[in-house]
């Protein structure tokens, strides 16, 4: 085989795809047809090519290659879909100066010449026509736009971003993030910004090449622009998109689904020591926001993170703590600790609680300056409802702990209780009562309802009940004035109870029990029928005797005030009575007032 008369040698590192259309430039070839020819030499097109250059040493090559041959190229690690097909982008001072096609423009999201400070051109900007090899050689576009003078000026956060990635090239490249030195290969950094780009969906455009496999230029200079000002402002950038997302995410949601798709990309996609300043920041904002458990299985993060992590679950909390894992979740219940609850998924799979070890430690160092419903009814001498009863009335404040031991939930400081004994102490009298009655036993036989005790304990401050505390005593040992007490709970059950018995009704209207209760049972005098202690009973407003005092009036108090007696009175009455013996059977006549005005000497 000839070689060709015109013979352009490689430049190392070409792509070998744009080499064979520029040797078939110069020899006024089609690419198409030079393929051709060389496949049709022979089954080892490498060294083909090379007989048709002059039996060179062929240079490496870069992608993209040739398709269906074996002449060898590189692509440094980048997978095919990085690299641009059927298109071609340039920066024309470069060309002007040495007419080839470097490694780096052909890369997807290569989209600026860091020699130049220009943005590449994948076409004309007059008449939108692609570039092609023989309008490049030109330097102009069959329209007649000079390319050179079209070029645009590149973003200095994107220069700097695609040195880095041409210097990955041939080594390792280095950028300095804030205090971070980052070092990555080329196709790390083509990674990492595919990645981060896909993290802010506006306005980097979906799919990531658009259809045909005809890379837009425009679009994938947003994605490099929006990855390069991430960079230049690091870690802060990066650092406030996650906390955006955490101010979106549900409070129950889970380390996925709080970071996604943030986390997902940093565990999956830029993981490993390169990327290592990534999963910083992210660590970072966990340990900030994140109330769930880490474990073990978290191995995007860093160990000593897990290791030290706040929140934990209730299982290693209790072998911490020494408190059952049913004393915490009671803790989370009531509110006495901030929990927080997971599930793996929504709606489904077993609940994890997770809580801060060192709240419960603060509330455990509480416990032993407090005592429970029980140890604080003990030293007051009191029945536990009566101790209750103090607390609903403000008499004396309760703390609501969680149960650490299985007693009861409500605990009492000893600072509180020591209180109010000294103020006891300051309302005693200096000497016992001469007839004196101990407060245990009006407590347990006087009947005293909640609104009596917050009563009796107002007048026993006011001193108009007197009583006397030894020192040292407790509270239910105190002797109170007999004689003052028995008057004081007269006067005031008749202001403060609004409801009488049947036989305290039947004393106010100066009639018999019995009387009463018929009344009542024929609707004439108005009762409620409550459950007591010992079953049903009468309760009758003070109103509602009033009431019938004022409607009705009996047969005998009539003749009284007519000075007659009753039989005849009722035989000389125009009026017939509501009730009586020879109507219903009761006991007395009653008439209705309302009835009677008309009637001489009647009242």
């Amino acid at each position: 085989m000839k070689p060709l008369p015109i013979r352009p040698q490689p430049v190392p590192t070409e792509p070998l795809e744009d080499y064979i259309n520029r040797l078939a430039e110069a020899n006024d070839w089609t690419a198409q047809g030079l393929v051709r020819h060389i496949k049709l030499a022979g089954p080892d097109h490498a060294a083909t090519l090379s007989l048709l250059i002059g039996s060179i040493e062929l240079p490496t090559f870069s992608a993209p290659g040739i398709p269906n041959t074996n002449i060898g190229f590189e692509r440094w690690g980048l997978r095919p879909t990085d690299w641009t097909y059927r298109s071609l982008r340039i920066c024309a001072r470069c060309v002007e100066e040495r007419p080839w096609v470097r490694p780096h423009w052909r890369m997807n999201l290569f989209t600026a010449c860091p020699e130049h400070r220009l943005v590449l051109q994948r076409a004309c900007p007059n008449c939108n026509e692609l570039i092609k090899w023989r309008s490049v050689l030109a330097g102009r576009c069959p329209c007649g736009t000079r390319y050179g003078g079209a070029a645009k000026a590149a973003d200095s956060a994107e220069l700097k971003l695609m040195r880095a990635v041409a210097d990955g090239l041939t080594g390792p490249s280095e950028m300095v993030l804030g205090d971070v030195r980052v070092v990555l290969s080329a196709a790390q950094w083509i990674k990492l910004i595919h990645w981060i780009s896909s993290l802010y969906p506006e306005p980097l455009p979906e799919p990531y090449r658009s259809p045909g496999g005809v890379s837009h230029l425009d679009d994938e200079r947003r994605r490099v622009l929006c990855v390069a000002g991430v960079l230049e402002e690091w870690p802060s950038a990066f650092s406030q998109y996650l906390e955006n997302l955490v101010a979106v995410a549900p409070p129950e949601a889970n380390l996925a689904q709080m970071f996604s798709p943030a986390y997902t990309v940093v565990r999956k996609q830029l993981c490993g020591r390169p990327f290592r300043f990534i999963s910083v920041v992210l660590n970072e904002v966990v340990g900030r926001h994140y109330r769930g458990e880490l474990c073990r299985r978290h191995k995007s993060l860093m160990p000593e993170l897990v290791a030290g992590h706040r929140f934990q679950a209730l299982a290693k909390v209790s072998r911490q703590t020494g408190i059952s894992r049913v004393g915490l979740k009671r803790m989370v219940e009531c509110a006495a600790v901030p929990g927080y609850r997971f599930r793996a998924k929504p709606g489904a799979g077993r609940e994890v609680i997770t809580i801060d070890p060192a709240e419960v430690k603060v509330l455990a160092a509480l416990r032993a300056g407090h005592k429970c419903l029980k140890g604080a009814a003990a030293f007051l001498g009191l029945k536990r409802s009566r101790l209750r009863q103090l607390v609903e009335l403000g008499l004396l404040t309760a703390e609501s702990h969680p149960e650490w031991d299985r007693t009861s939930h409500w605990f009492f400081a000893d600072k509180e209780l020591k209180r109010f004994v000294e103020c006891l102490l300051g309302w005693s009298t200096e000497r016992p009562p001469a007839l004196g009655i101990a407060l245990t036993a009006i407590l347990r036989f006087w009947r005293l309802a909640p609104l009596d005790l917050k009563a009796l304990m107002d007048a026993l401050r006011a001193g108009s009940v007197s009583f006397h505390l030894p020192e040292g005593a407790r509270m239910s040992e105190m002797l109170v004035d007999r004689q003052q007490a028995c008057a004081w709970l007269q006067a005031h059950r008749a202001e403060a109870v609004s409801w009488l018995t049947p036989t305290q009704a039947a004393q106010v209207l100066c009639l018999k029990e019995q009387v009463v209760y018929e009344l009542i049972e024929r609707d004439l005098l108005r009762a409620k029928r409550t459950r007591g202690s010992r079953g049903w009973v009468s309760r009758i407003d003070r109103d509602e005797v009033q009431a019938f005092r004022e409607t009705y009036v009996s047969l005998a108090t009539l003749a009284k005030s007519a000075g007659r007696a009753p039989r005849a009175l009722l035989t000389a009455l125009p009026v017939a009575p509501v009730t009586g013996p020879t109507l219903d059977g009761a006991r007395q006549y009653f008439f209705r007032r309302a009835d009677l005005p008309e009637i001489a000497g009647l009242t």
